[in-house]
C-alpha cells in the first residue's frame, strides 16, 4: 500500500503516459478472461514488457504480487497490480478505439490489468524462456493483519478512483 501512496504523490501530469515501474508483466490468461467479458483485448493495447503465455484461467498474475518471477536469467520482484489508464481504449496503429476495454477492466478487475515489477536480478529474457514464480515467505500474524488492512485500503482507493474516472 505504501507503494500506491508513493505513486499518488508522483502521479504523471495530465497528458503524459508513463509506466510506474521498470517492468510490466501481463498473462495471456488475463487477456482471454477479460476479452470474454467484452472488448478487444489485443495485447498491443497494453504495451507489456513481458507477456507470459499460461493456460491458467482468470487474472493469474495478480496472485504473483509480493513474490518473485524468474524468466530467462532475470529475477523480478512483483510489486503491485498495474492500474490501467485510458490509453488502451484509444485508437492505436492497427487497432480501432474501444472504450469497452476500460469499462471491462473497471468492472471485472478493479481497474487493474497486469502487474508492475522491479528488477532484482538483471539478465536476459528471450521468447520461449520458461517462467517460474516463487511465492513470498509466509508472514507472521501481525504482518498478515497489516497486509489485509493494506489490501482493503488499496481496494478502497481503486474503487474511489473508479468512481472519479470515466
Amino acid at each position: 500500500m505504501r507503494k500506491l501512496a508513493a505513486l499518488a504523490v508522483y502521479a504523471t501530469p495530465i497528458g503524459i503516459f508513463a509506466d510506474a515501474y521498470a517492468v510490466h508483466l501481463l498473462t495471456t490468461s488475463s487477456l482471454r478472461t477479460l476479452g470474454a467479458l467484452g472488448g478487444d483485448f489485443d495485447v498491443r493495447r497494453f504495451r507489456p514488457n513481458i507477456v507470459v503465455d499460461t493456460p491458467d484461467e482468470g487474472l493469474a498474475e495478480q496472485a504473483w504480487v509480493g513474490g518473485t518471477v524468474r524468466a530467462g536469467t532475470v529475477g523480478l520482484s512483483v510489486e503491485i497490480p498495474a492500474l490501467r489508464c485510458s490509453v488502451p481504449t484509444r485508437e492505436q496503429p492497427g487497432l480501432a478505439a474501444d472504450p469497452v476495454v476500460s469499462r471491462t477492466i473497471s468492472r471485472h478487475a478493479e481497474r487493474c490489468l497486469g502487474v508492475y515489477a522491479d528488477i532484482v536480478e538483471p539478465g536476459g529474457v528471450r521468447v520461449g524462456d520458461p517462467v517460474t514464480f516463487e511465492a513470498p515467505p509466509p508472514s507472521g500474524a501481525v504482518s498478515a493483519s497489516v497486509g489485509r488492512l493494506a489490501e482493503r485500503l488499496r481496494r478502497n482507493v481503486i474503487r474511489a478512483g473508479n468512481r472519479l474516472m470515466p
